[in-house]
């Protein structure tokens, strides 16, 4: 191996460090606002069961559900993004210096597919993206509107400010309804 193939391997090792570091940085993120969102979540069923600032907590908790969406969303394109840039601008070249296949160096992002245990993963995490993003902001609606219906009316009353706080729910939960469903597709797409 010649001086400057040398050096450029040693580049692209550096690359390749920095790219597993952001995704891995990123997976964390997504972690930790998963967390935060399902503190969201028990801290508003603990105030539903209570009644107490009932009109807040259903925004908010679809308010939540909406930025937990939209974040993770972002940060599973983004690293998406970064690992085909790792496959194809650093691995295949270091691949091609060294003589050897692309997924020998970075088989996670080469040859990430695991036929028998993706279907398997794919169904786990349409499950838990449904009831963690749509069906507890909905369980928690429906329980505080059929137990207290009368406090929540006043968010439908005109003359009160706290229409503005239906409102935000209602687009802040379409907004998850589309969000999963776009989510959804795509890796129903990208399975077959």
């Amino acid at each position: 191996m010649s001086r400057a193939e040398a050096e450029r391997l040693m580049f692209l090792r550096a690359d390749l460090s920095s790219l597993k570091s952001e995704i891995a940085r990123r997976s964390g993120l997504q972690d930790r606002a998963l967390a935060l969102y399902l503190v969201v979540v028990a801290f508003a069923t603990l105030r539903v069961a209570s009644s107490e600032g009932l009109l807040v907590i259903v925004p908010s908790v679809w308010v939540a559900a909406w930025l937990a969406t939209n974040f993770l969303t972002r940060e599973q394109l983004e690293i998406a993004r970064l690992s085909s840039l790792l496959r194809d601008k650093v691995a295949k070249p270091a691949a091609a210096l060294l003589g050897c296949q692309a997924g020998d160096l970075v088989p996670s992002e080469v040859w990430g597919d695991d036929t028998r245990l993706d279907p398997h993963t794919r169904a786990l995490n349409r499950c838990f993206l449904l009831v963690s993003f749509l069906a507890l902001p909905t369980a928690l609606t429906s329980f505080a509107l059929w137990t207290r219906y009368s406090a929540i009316r006043k968010l439908l009353e005109p003359h009160e400010p706290h229409v503005w706080l239906a409102l935000v729910s209602a687009i802040a939960a379409l907004h998850v309804v589309y969000m999963l469903v776009r989510v959804l597709l795509r890796r129903a797409g990208s399975s077959q």
